[in-house]
């Protein structure tokens, strides 16, 4: 089963590489730009985002100078960061991640998470500081203090916004194991925010934006529970989060789930009161992409020891749920018009009008290769869901 998965995981890349729609656009766009100015004309661009990540895909924007375009490549940026986490994942040691779990982790990354959307198809900054804070805390959690430290620094450099997630993280980290040097990635981290905010004069943005804020009850729900930009929505493996299934996990990989969980409520505490806690137009909870990998993980725990959830009912839901918002993202978010993006910030209470179940309500256009995504995903869903049904079957004949 486990090289079935691994397939699949290989297979689910594929797939989504072709069937994506790449393109730059919004935020993603003026980060290419500023890249493009810095590369192809030595200047630093006025402009409020880090060059950090952006930076990282220099040997794109070259390679389109021979093949393609530029615009082309870096475009694909964040689906090349991602396969390449993939691939770091299935080669860690089998003492920090076991195989089996391993293997259904990245099958549900691939087919049952927030990665499965627009954030891939585009040039935003998101999937960079999340995958880098990820592999970070990772490693701090398995004693490899120095990659730990350096990935925590170029991620929080890169998303000033993530402070104080990194924050709750050392915090949560030295408490565990009395070690506090993460807490030193802040300072350096935000000297150099400070100094890359000279540079090309990025402060003015921040500091009329961080005037405008967000009643802070009203920024929290909307991130937690609202139908179109709520976590417990788009990352519904969250509600799995129990301490009888984390304890199913071995020690460090246990200390890495509640990382990223501290991680995840310090974006939320600071995103809640931020005047755009929404994301504006981008498709579901744009800067709570982090919460895709401990929700994930939980599922494939959950799914790798079934017995250890109360209701095979519930997860098998969740699981499916999780599968509908990585296809719905994939399928129908790139055909959103400005008129519906509108609609659906301003009544992202309103289920109708939420991402996720507008398609359901309103008249949409799926052609052939829709048809054949969205098969792919039950096809999918229907192998994750195999051992809930074997437990249930199990408990039927149990007397």
């Amino acid at each position: 089963m486990r090289r079935v998965e691994l397939a699949l995981t290989a297979v689910g890349v594929v797939v989504l590489f072709l069937y994506m729609h790449f393109d730059l656009w919004g935020d993603g766009l003026v980060r290419y730009r500023a890249l493009d100015a810095l590369l192809g004309h030595g200047a630093l661009a006025a402009q409020k985002y880090s060059l950090i990540g952006p930076l990282f895909s220099a040997p794109l924007w070259y390679l389109g100078k021979v093949c393609q375009t530029s615009e082309w490549w870096c475009a694909r940026y964040n689906f090349f960061l991602f396969t390449g986490a993939l691939l770091v994942w299935w080669r860690l040691p089998e003492a920090w991640v076991p195989g089996r779990l391993r293997t259904r982790f990245l099958l549900i990354l691939v087919v049952a998470s927030m990665f499965a959307s627009p954030h891939l198809e585009s040039y935003y900054g998101e999937p960079f500081t999340v995958l880098l804070a990820s592999f970070a805390l990772l490693a701090l959690a398995h004693d490899y203090p120095r990659t730990g430290l350096v990935l925590l620094f170029l991620s929080a450099a890169n998303a000033p916004a993530t402070l104080p997630a990194v924050v709750l993280a050392a915090v949560a980290h030295g408490w565990h194991s009395r070690r506090w040097s993460a807490l030193g990635v802040v300072p350096v981290a935000a000297g150099v925010v400070v100094a890359e905010g000279l540079l090309h004069g990025g402060w003015h943005g921040y500091v009329v934006e961080a005037a405008n804020g967000t009643p802070f009850p009203v920024g929290l729900l909307s991130l937690t529970l609202s139908f179109g930009k709520g976590i417990l929505f788009f990352a519904p493996g969250l509600w799995l989060c129990r301490r009888a299934l984390i304890a199913t996990l071995p020690d460090a990989l246990a200390h890495t789930l509640h990382l990223w969980l501290w991680y995840v409520l310090g974006l939320l505490l600071f995103y809640a009161s931020w005047w755009d806690w929404s994301g504006d137009f981008f498709w579901g909870p744009r800067f709570m992409l982090m919460a895709a990998l401990p929700a994930s993980l939980l599922m494939a725990a959950a799914l790798e020891t079934p017995g250890q959830v109360r209701s095979l009912l519930v997860l098998s839901c969740i699981v499916a749920w999780s599968v509908w918002v990585a296809a719905e993202g994939t399928v129908f978010g790139p055909l959103d018009t400005a008129a519906y993006q509108n609609e659906t910030n301003i009544f992202c209470y309103v289920p109708d009008y939420s991402v996720l179940l507008r398609p359901l309500c309103a008249t949409v256009v799926v052609n052939g290769a829709d048809k054949l995504m969205l098969g792919w995903s039950v096809g999918v869903l229907a192998l994750l869901l195999a051992p809930v049904i074997k437990a249930g079957s199990g408990r039927r004949h149990t007397p």
